[in-house]
């Protein structure tokens, strides 16, 4: 007959079985090296990323303002930045005969011209 597995004799048989049972570990040189060699990597890495937060702020910073600017520069309102008046149709007293024209012109701010041609004998 088969003998029964207990959980007492799968241990035993585990244990038997581990080829690291006697091992001491590793050596206290071996020990030594390996952290001397794992901090030497490390600190490098440390001084890259010093300026990192300095860095990430000014890139914040940078495209904040840049996106102000081109908010603003597309939302600005479209109010006329100027107003000229043709010479040639300057108010005096040949501008009240009929059929007579005249002519308004706006700028935008983002420009675009508008012209607006007036005429006296406009009829309904």
């Amino acid at each position: 007959m088969k003998k029964e597995l207990s959980a007492h004799r799968i241990r035993e048989l585990l244990r038997a079985a581990d080829p690291l049972l006697d091992d001491d570990g590793p050596r206290e040189s071996d020990v030594a090296r390996l952290r001397r060699r794992v901090l030497a990597e490390v600190r490098p890495a440390a001084r890259r990323w010093r300026f990192a937060p300095a860095m990430a702020a000014a890139a914040l910073l940078v495209a904040s303002l840049a996106g102000f600017a081109i908010f603003e520069a597309r939302h600005r309102s479209a109010s006329p930045a100027a107003v000229t008046r043709n010479p040639s149709t300057a108010p005096n007293a040949a501008a009240e005969e009929p059929g007579r024209r005249q002519q308004v012109q706006f700028v935008t701010a983002n420009g675009t011209r508008v012209i607006w041609v007036l005429s006296s004998d406009l009829s309904l």
